[in-house]
């Protein structure tokens, strides 16, 4: 099995065509992408058993935010919500779509890169149908401070 460090650190080796320039911004957390390519994140899971990787947009205009996915969620005061290893955390300003890797043997460069293209798409088609239809989508006030799960509810 490759190391999970080895394999994401080797990111930084694969055609920046591919995925695009990737950037580490600390120990545990990188960039992958920029100004030509729609940035998504990546995150080593605590005890290195995985990774999240996520895309953060601006439900307005879907420009992407490069802050941590913690920082926003405190931020905005959100809880995600998941469905298996995918989840989304809407916000009142920001849409964060996320996936949990656990990492296995199955696990190595290749199947990460693919990983990444296909979250960038998924992430950068949430992000455009909401920036479409942005005016539509409202947050519920009580189901943002109840016990219920913050969603998006169409008016």
């Amino acid at each position: 099995m490759d190391d999970l460090l080895e394999v994401v650190e080797s990111l930084a080796l694969v055609d920046p065509k591919c995925i695009g320039p990737v950037q580490k911004v600390d120990d545990r957390r990188w960039i992958i992408g920029g100004e030509d390519i729609f940035p998504v994140q990546i995150e080593l899971l605590e005890g290195d058993h995985g990774v999240l990787l996520y895309g953060t947009g601006i439900r307005a205009t879907g420009e992407p935010v490069y802050a941590p996915i913690m920082i926003t969620l405190f931020i905005e005061g959100l809880r995600g919500h998941s469905l298996g290893s995918y989840g989304i955390c809407p916000g009142p300003v920001t849409i964060t779509l996320y996936q949990k890797i656990i990492w296995d043997a199955s696990y190595g460069l290749d199947r990460l890169v693919a990983e990444i293209s296909c979250h960038r798409l998924l992430t950068e088609c949430f992000l455009e149908g909401a920036a479409e239809e942005g005016h539509d989508l409202q947050l519920s006030l009580k189901d943002m401070h109840g016990d219920q799960p913050i969603l998006p509810h169409r008016h």
